[in-house]
Parts: structure tokens; sequence; C-alpha cells
């Protein structure tokens, strides 16, 4: 079983609303493109816009598209921002309903340069300007972050370092498997098209696979939600 093919003709209204790591405070008016899974440097956008007053970027997208966000630059508040890239995970079948706010817990975020260093910090390194981010979101079927998942890649380099939020809300290089906040992922991680899964240890069974672009000194930003 597979998702659909993306539609030539047919498109759907899709919406996601970006916040800030700390404070979770809407990230306002920066531009947001989004681009072909092949076309990693947007050169030729699907669709383009500004967020709201409530971080929100409405897109009319390819229906099932299979891309990314890009969001190179932050907006005038947010200078300092680094520069992101945002896989559409799943591939949108319908219109986003307007009308519901995101679930908590589950809007994807928008790091500072700072902020990157400290978590880089947390866990004994810092960056390496060749490489790349991967700051991921372990989720359920409806979205909710889901804890007791792992994630493997199938490409690393000697720096890299994988790390799982624990209880605490600290990132761990020693934990195996996601908590209840769902956040995992890999720090100086290698640029190109990387394949990822993820696997619930407690019942031997892979959840998702994907194909994620990392870009050198980017940071890519995924909700890891179960695949077919």
């Amino acid at each position: 079983m597979q998702w659909p093919a993306q539609s030539s003709t047919e498109k759907v209204r899709y919406r996601k609303r970006l916040n800030r790591l700390l404070g979770t405070t809407p990230v306002v008016g920066v531009r947001v493109k989004a681009c072909a899974s092949l076309d990693p440097e947007c050169t030729s956008p699907f669709a383009e816009g500004d967020t709201s007053a409530a971080g929100d970027i409405i897109l009319d997208i390819p229906r099932h598209f299979r891309g990314y966000l890009h969001v190179p630059v932050g907006p005038d508040s947010f200078k300092d921002m680094a520069p992101t890239l945002l896989p559409i995970y799943p591939p949108p079948e319908k219109d986003s309903d307007l009308a519901v706010e995101p679930a908590a817990g589950t809007v994807p975020f928008l790091v500072s340069l700072a902020e990157l260093n400290y978590l880089l910090g947390q866990v004994g390194t810092s960056t390496d300007p060749n490489l790349g981010h991967v700051l991921g979101l372990t989720t359920d079927c409806t979205g909710t972050p889901a804890a007791g998942v792992s994630l493997r890649a199938s490409a690393r380099d000697p720096k890299t370092l994988q790390y799982y939020y624990e209880g605490n809300g600290t990132p761990s290089i020693t934990a195996q498997e996601s908590d209840s906040t769902g956040n995992a992922g890999f720090l100086n991680f290698p640029a190109g098209v990387i394949s990822m899964e993820t696997q619930v240890p407690a019942i031997a069974r892979k959840a998702g696979s994907y194909s994620v672009l990392v870009k050198k000194g980017w940071v890519t930003v995924i909700d890891l939600v179960p695949t077919p």
C-alpha cells in the first residue's frame, strides 16, 4: 500500500501554523514557498505566501503533494532564524479545516541560531557548517505526539548525534526511543536526500518511511507520521 500519486490537476488548500520553539509564539510575516522534493533550491515553487498574525501559512498546492515548505529567511522580528525545510507529511488529500485549531504539541517550530547552538551544546557538541540538522516529531495517526518510537536513518556522518527528549524536557543521546513529547532527531547530519524510518520496538513493527531533504547549515523539521 502507498499514498496516492500527486495530482497534476487537482489542488487543495493547505495550512500549517509556524511557531517559535521558545515561548511557542507565532512566527508572523515569514515568506514560505511550497517546493517539489527534487527542487532543493526551490527555483520553481508551486505556491508561496507569508504567514498570518496567527503564524498560519495557507497555500493552494497539488492534491497529494510530494514536497516541502522552504523557509530560508526569517522576518524582521526573527532575523536570527535558522533556515528551515518542512517536509509535508502526510501528503494532503483534502483542504485543511481552517476552523479547527492545530492541536497542542503538533505545531512545527522554527528555531533561532542561538537556540540551535544551545541544543547542540546540551548534547556536548557544536555545529558543523557542512552538515545539517533533522528535528522530528513522532506522532500517531491522529497527529498526536507518540512515545515509544525509535528513529533510524540510511546515512550518518562521524559527527552525527542522534537524540530523543526525555521526561525532563531535555535532549538525550543515550535514550533509545521517544518520550511523550515525541521529539527526536539528528544533529550534524549529512546533506542530501536521506531515507529514514520509524519503528515501535515494543511490538517490533515499522511505523513509517520517509525521504528527507537535508541541506548544509539548514534545519529540517519533520512530522514523523505513520506511513503506508
